[in-house]
């Protein structure tokens, strides 16, 4: 498993700030995963 610098995990931050500020957005998921972006499997 890969670990993201803190940095990166700052610019995560904001962006889940920006993205929670939309209305109507209650939660979001980060998918961390090794798989192509094409298999989403949350419902």
């Amino acid at each position: 498993m890969k670990f993201l610098p803190l940095s990166q995990w700052d610019k995560l931050n904001r962006i889940s700030e920006r993205i929670t500020r939309i209305k109507g957005v209650n939660r979001y998921l980060y998918d961390l995963t090794p798989k192509p972006p094409a298999t989403i499997e949350y419902v």
